[in-house]
């Protein structure tokens, strides 16, 4: 049993990762929630401006200094 999340639109199920199509699946389909199609698409650049990356982005973590 494996399982796959995707987005069912137009009459067609759109999976989020690949699957063997080489063989036949039995499946159960359960429509979690109703999407705004507008807002399932990602656009590159839709948050430029928005989101900023703090100065100390790349310093080191102090909390994992054990591990390092």
């Amino acid at each position: 049993m494996q399982t796959v999340k995707g987005i069912y639109k137009n009459g067609q199920l759109l999976l989020d990762e690949p699957i063997d199509t080489e063989v036949g699946y039995k499946v159960f389909v359960t429509f979690v929630e109703k999407l705004n199609i507008q807002t399932a698409k990602r656009k590159a650049g839709a948050l430029a401006g928005i989101l900023k990356t703090p100065d100390n982005f790349n310093d080191p973590i102090d909390d994992l200094k054990e591990y390092m």
